[in-house]
């Protein structure tokens, strides 16, 4: 069974036709239903476009029936008569050739054409020119009373400026008594006053203040497109006047200055290691949060509240500086490890020398070297763990409740290598605490590799970076926060 065909039913102008006034759509609907009844086919009638000129290239549902037809949906296309398909000769006959093409078939159906004999294609590029000519006379008429309008100063616009009224004799602009308050609002421009005082004073919008003071109607012109009169009705407020408010000075506006992320360069995507930045959202408390850089390719870019980020990594890290500060010194096993580290290093050196991968296999290669990494990496942290301090610690962890943001940031980018959050299974506002959500890395973790570290959007891979255990001696872990920081820490 063929596919039905698409009947398209198109008004130029709907204005304020309704109900019992406006019959246009369903006329040109009775006729394409005709011609289906009396040639036994199937027809889909579509939603009305209108509002739409047939000069208009780009209407949606004209081109839904079209693609319909080039996906074999619709046995073809189905209009009152031809001026509904376009008033463009040229798109006329582009869409003739796009239907053809296709397998289709255009239907006019008060033309009745035949376009498959030269006089039938000759008689519709006739009309086609036909209706172009009528649509180009139809603009010539429209600009012509524009002008005319313009010139004997005569307001045609559903919507009466504040300070006039509309003469229902003249048709022109006359002052009202919101006039005075008009002309006051220019006069205070003039002196300085802020838009913002004047919306209070005049119950406007700030945007709607904009306007007014710009609408040059208040000199008594109008103009529409090109044409203007300069001298239509009277005028509110003089040249001088309307100069002066144009020119006013506007109060100086200082950005409020924004302190740097806690955090920068720190946190990092978990979904596809790309670095987190922080941006403003007024839903939030604080009015910040993290979230993915790389939003257009990431598989699920992470987001997170910055205040709430910032202080479970603060609480990290006092509570590292607490442990390194407590800490004795362990020489002997500081030097067993030192000798640990370095017979490691000095493995992965030889391993890599020795070994080629064409050799055992780019997989048995691969393993051979994440597992000396492993061990160099393992020693390294162990180093750090067991390694003798001075007093640093203990006078970091004085001087903190001091510190601005930004050197407890440098602190902060000392002690660990990065931050990774992962998505939450919620929103922004709910879901896992953060605990559950990011991991904090110790330096050397290399977590994130070189190769994250590019920033230009499309210049890395996407990699996701492996949530480890909290018992990788990688992961900045210490004991869960009690139920109440859990809570405080809950997005």
């Amino acid at each position: 069974m063929a596919p039905p065909y698409a009947g398209y039913i198109r008004v130029s102008f709907v204005g304020r036709r309704k109900g019992d006034r406006f019959h246009s759509p369903q006329e040109q609907a009775d006729a394409i239903r005709d011609w289906a009844r009396q040639n036994e086919t199937e027809v889909e009638i579509l939603e009305p476009e209108l509002d739409r000129s047939g000069g208009d290239t780009s209407r949606p549902i004209l081109e839904t029936a079209l693609r319909g037809i080039d996906e074999g949906r619709y046995s073809g296309l189905v209009v009152a008569y031809l001026s509904r398909v376009a008033r463009s000769t040229r798109h006329t006959l582009e869409i003739y050739e796009r239907v053809e093409a296709a397998g289709g078939r255009v239907v006019a159906v008060a033309e009745n054409l035949d376009v498959s004999t030269v006089d039938g294609r000759m008689t519709r590029t006739i009309h086609s020119a036909i209706a172009q000519a009528e649509l180009e006379r139809h603009r010539e008429r429209f600009a012509a009373l524009r002008q005319r309008t313009v010139e004997r100063g005569l307001w045609s616009q559903r919507q009466v400026p504040l300070g006039y009224d509309k003469d229902p004799q003249t048709r022109k602009l006359v002052p009202s008594t919101d006039a005075t308050l008009v002309r006051d609002l220019f006069l205070r421009r003039a002196a300085g006053d802020s838009t913002t005082g004047l919306a209070a004073r005049a119950n406007m919008s700030r945007s709607g203040i904009r306007k007014l003071l710009a609408n040059r109607v208040y000199l008594g012109e109008i103009r529409d497109g090109e044409h203007v009169n300069p001298s239509a009705h009277e005028p509110i407020v003089s040249a001088a006047e309307w100069d002066a408010a144009q020119s006013a000075p506007r109060p100086s506006r200082q950005p409020p200055k924004r302190s740097p992320a806690l955090l920068a360069g720190m946190v990092w995507c978990g979904s596809c290691g790309r670095r987190m930045t922080r941006g403003g959202n007024a839903k939030v408390k604080g009015g910040f949060i993290y979230r993915c850089s790389d939003t257009g390719r990431c598989p699920g870019p992470a987001s997170i509240v910055a205040f709430r980020l910032d202080e479970w990594v603060e609480s990290l890290a006092v509570k590292a500086l607490r442990q390194t500060a407590a800490r004795p010194s362990v020489d002997e096993r500081v030097e067993q490890t030192q000798v640990a580290l370095k017979r490691a290093e000095a493995e992965l050196e030889a391993f890599t020398l020795a070994v080629s991968a064409a050799d055992v296999g780019v997989e048995t290669f691969r393993l051979g070297i994440e597992t000396r990494r492993k061990a160099v990496l393992e020693a390294r942290l162990e180093l750090e763990r067991i390694a003798p301090r001075s007093s640093l610690p203990d006078e970091v962890l004085s001087l903190w409740p001091q510190m601005s943001q930004a050197k407890r940031g440098e602190v902060l980018r000392g002690l660990f290598e990065a931050v990774v959050v992962w998505p939450s299974g919620g929103t922004l506002f709910r879901g896992a605490p953060v605990s559950d959500r990011a991991q904090v890395y110790w330096p050397g973790s290399e977590i994130v590799p070189d190769i994250r570290s590019v920033t230009a959007r499309g210049g890395a891979p996407i990699v996701p970076i492996e949530r480890h255990d909290d018992g990788d001696p990688r992961v900045a872990s210490f004991a869960l926060p009690d139920s109440s920081e859990r809570r405080r820490g809950a997005l």
